[in-house]
């Protein structure tokens, strides 16, 4: 099997970086869907409309991000296969993936319209967003399939080292989401539905285009009749990686929506004193400083998402030593765009937050200018969280990043409680760094253990994924 875009070969610091740039740049344009929905949002229909927009955030994360987890757990078993160069084993990989993605995004559909109005609830939205939220909740929901659709198709590319192709298909569909955003809402009046339905729409051809793109282009990934014959233990085996790494990206989406709860309650406790143009004051500036941090975050995930391919593809060659070097130039690398992007925040966050709507207020400025300060020069925690959980990820060892989730949960709860009540809107600034290092925690222990044990392995010969039972990977003696 010919590798045009193998991450097993050459030097490592050059194809981690020709790798990562395609992949960020594309997260920097697929989070423009998000932040031309709130600009337009923002301008057409006001404070309120772009606030109830940004309350929506941490909830559909919870479901999008779970869907995520899942296509690109499913494309790391790709990844292994293609690094192996097992071909036929590949391409039962991608048509397992297909056959998974139906059954879960029918069910995940159904399952977050029927949930949006009580978790919104229970998230203390007040009654001044709600409608707002609601509305634009459902109709990102109904589209769920679209999302997936694409996600399942980028990563399926990326998983044989193509990051640079869904780059273009995201190009294209972004400017589809800019028109149909102002056509929708400014033409034909359909409030924050409209930005839904163009994301809908947006994503729906992005999905179309690059899999045809990759039917053409990349023989390897067709897949005909018979490699849909469905093998459970096979499923399993997909599963196994794609659903800690789904559950994962749950983990976060509840602690954020804890987060979000907390910003609730402190507007629901001053609102009752203040003017008219600071209600929901602390949503709006947690909504505003969201938008912009993202972009930052989405750049350092990229990162891991280029190390769960690269950790992936050389798992399945079997090259150790140049996982181990990965890890090492890959912080390096991480650690100056922390300084960077942190710079970036601190100096220019605050201005870049009047593009969303001109009658934000002074004081909610300044809070979102505090928030922005305290995460950006904390971005080396978080930096270390995405290198190291999605190398672990690509390696197969998802369980593990589990725990590391569930103690980044903790520690987002605890600070948004305990924080949020003496500090304020300070505390809320902090809930995020605490949660991070407390994840850092585990996922470096994590690191250290299993590369001690793959280095034992590598000795005795037992490094690496080669055989298949009953569908599933294990390991066999590598024979000189």
């Amino acid at each position: 099997m010919k590798q045009k875009n193998s991450l097993t070969e050459g030097k490592i610091f050059t194809p981690i970086l020709l790798f990562f740039i395609p992949v960020m740049l594309g997260n920097v344009f697929q989070q423009f869907y998000s932040l031309v929905d709130s600009i337009i949002v923002g301008q057409y229909l006001g404070r309120l409309a772009f606030s109830g927009v940004g309350a929506t955030s941490s909830l559909s994360f919870l479901v999008i991000g779970f869907s995520t987890g899942l296509t690109s757990g499913f494309a790391i078993k790709t990844s292994q296969f293609y690094g192996a160069k097992d071909e036929e084993q590949m391409k039962r990989s991608v048509a397992t993936s297909y056959i998974l993605c139906i059954i879960i995004g029918i069910l995940l559909t159904l399952v977050a319209v029927l949930c949006t109005t009580p978790l919104l609830k229970m998230m203390q939205t007040s009654d001044s967003l709600f409608p707002y939220a609601h509305d634009y909740l459902i109709t990102i929901f109904l589209g769920l399939g679209a999302t997936i659709f694409y996600n399942m198709i980028s990563f399926l590319l990326r998983a044989i080292g193509d990051s640079r192709s869904p780059l273009y298909f995201l190009l294209i569909s972004s400017i589809i989401n800019i028109v149909l955003d102002i056509v929708f809402i400014s033409v034909f009046h359909m409030g924050v539905s409209g930005a839904g339905y163009a994301t809908f729409i947006a994503q729906l051809i992005s999905g179309m285009i690059s899999f045809i793109y990759m039917w053409k282009k990349y023989p390897i990934l067709r897949v005909k009749r018979e490699h849909f014959h469905f093998s459970f233990d096979f499923a399993m085996e997909h599963l196994r990686i794609a659903l800690p790494m789904a559950l994962q990206f749950s983990i976060i989406a509840i602690g954020l929506m804890i987060q979000q709860a907390a910003v609730n309650h402190l507007d629901a406790l001053y609102n009752p004193t203040r003017p008219d143009y600071l209600i929901d004051g602390y949503a709006t500036a947690y909504s505003a400083a969201n938008k912009i941090d993202s972009f930052a975050l989405q750049i350092l995930s990229s990162l891991g998402t280029t190390m769960a391919t690269f950790c992936g593809q050389n798992y399945g060659a079997r090259n150790y030593e140049r996982i181990k070097k990965g890890f090492k130039v890959s912080t390096i690398f991480g650690t100056i765009l922390c300084v960077i992007l942190g710079a970036i925040m601190i100096l220019f966050g605050a201005p870049m937050i009047r593009i969303f709507s001109s009658d934000i207020e002074e004081t909610i400025m300044g809070y979102a200018k505090t928030y922005l300060i305290i995460q950006g020069s904390l971005y080396f925690f978080v930096m270390l969280i995405y290198v190291y959980r999605s190398s672990l990820q690509g390696l197969g060892l998802s369980s593990i990043t589990v725990v590391a989730g569930i103690l980044e949960l903790a520690m987002r709860a605890l600070t948004c409680i305990f924080f949020t009540q003496f500090l304020g809107w300070i505390g809320v600034g902090f809930s995020n760094p605490a949660a991070w290092v407390g994840s850092d925690v585990v996922l470096l222990i994590a690191t250290i253990y299993y590369m001690k044990k793959f280095s034992k392995q590598v000795k005795e010969g037992t490094f690496g994924v080669l055989s298949k039972d009953k569908g599933r990977m294990k390991v066999e003696p590598k024979h000189s």
